[in-house]
């Protein structure tokens, strides 16, 4: 698999200490087949970063890398949304839908890992799914997610549709999911605040 990153990628790291660690990693790990493998590789190495806040950075990075890869384009980063206050969403994407009047927003929440992590999650896809009702939320994290899954099933956590744990086979299925839509720009419906779109 050749690994190009894309400029635009760059350009929203440059300067980040983060972006060293991934590219330093893609250096080192460049023979993976799919995107879990990819992960699952990504989640050892970055045992050996002793910073939280560039090793959860390197993750964002390695996801949005996934998303690009997989032609899903016009994603809006750490952004916020209109009518859903004091929350600002790790990845934006907005679904065409020719059906409805307002778009479907798709909420991907980045977490290397879960433990009460997932309740802030599932708050701020509460929040969201009162607003827009036709939007999907997802937490992306290298943990184990069954349990947690499990009470997504039972109706025991709400707001968030499904966790999905990177180096499984499922993160590749989600992504190949995921690139059968289409994905439109927001500018002229003011949805999406502090805009960070990356193509």
């Amino acid at each position: 698999m050749l690994e190009i990153l894309n400029p635009m990628i760059l350009k929203e790291f440059r300067n980040s200490k983060a972006l060293d660690v991934y590219l330093d990693f893609l250096n080192c790990h460049n023979g993976y087949l799919t995107y879990a493998e990819k992960h699952h590789k990504l989640e050892q190495y970055l045992k050996n970063i002793n910073n939280n806040s560039v090793v959860g950075k390197a993750f964002e990075i390695a996801v949005i890398d996934d998303l690009q890869k997989n032609n899903v384009l016009n994603l809006y980063y750490n952004t916020s949304v209109t009518f859903v206050p004091n929350v600002n969403f790790d990845i934006v994407l907005c679904k065409e839908n020719q059906k409805l009047r307002e778009p479907s927003l798709i909420i991907l929440s980045l977490k290397t890992s879960l433990r009460e992590r997932y309740k802030q999650a599932a708050l701020e896809g509460y929040a969201l799914k009162n607003v827009f009702r036709n939007s999907a939320s997802f937490l992306l994290t290298h943990d184990n997610p069954k349990k947690q899954n499990e009470k997504i099933d039972n109706k025991e956590i709400i707001g968030i549709d499904r966790i999905i744990q990177t180096s499984e086979e499922s993160y590749d299925c989600f992504l190949t999911e995921l690139s059968k839509n289409n994905y439109i720009p927001i500018n002229p419906v003011p949805i999406i605040n502090n805009q960070k779109i990356i193509f």
